[in-house]
């Protein structure tokens, strides 16, 4: 009896455990999500949902067939769009800047176009060579305006 209150108490803890994790998939969403999402991106396909960090996270393909992920908190406020692009689609001023850079011999190892709350779009440029990893943070008009070790941080884009 001892061994069996034992093994529950084990499966128990482990589920426990299991839902206590950084991302959680959502399959519900408070309305006012939902509807700031539609009326945001009423083209949004493959759209799912996560939970991190206190945000509610869509994913989903633009109407341009480019992944993306939008967050809101869950009066269904807005912070940010970070979309994966391909480099022929950055803006010409910050392909010329990129390519005049120190960084232009490096590795591409993605791009994304991140759209703020009320702050300016920018463009992050990931680039690796050997074992070093940069992001390189450019405005539209092709200014380099930051460049950090990459983190891999999920939420580095919200202010």
């Amino acid at each position: 009896m001892k061994k069996n209150l034992l093994l529950l108490a084990l499966a128990a803890s482990a589920f426990t455990m299991q839902s206590c994790e950084k991302d959680d998939d959502v399959t519900t969403v408070p309305a006012a999500v939902a509807e700031s999402f539609s009326a945001k991106y009423p083209k949004a396909t493959r759209v799912s949902w996560e939970y991190e960090d206190g945000y509610l996270i869509a994913d989903f393909y633009n109407e341009n067939n480019q992944e993306a992920e939008a967050w809101f908190d869950h009066k269904g406020v807005w912070y940010l769009t970070e979309t994966d692009i391909s480099f022929t689609y950055l803006p010409t001023a910050v392909k010329d800047a990129f390519g005049a850079s120190k960084y232009a011999a490096w590795k591409i190892d993605d791009v994304d176009m991140v759209e703020r709350a009320n702050q300016d779009l920018f463009y992050v440029i990931e680039v690796e060579s050997g074992k070093l990893e940069y992001d390189l943070y450019y405005d539209a008009d092709g200014t380099l305006t930051k460049e950090e070790i990459d983190s891999n941080k999920e939420h580095e884009y919200l202010p």
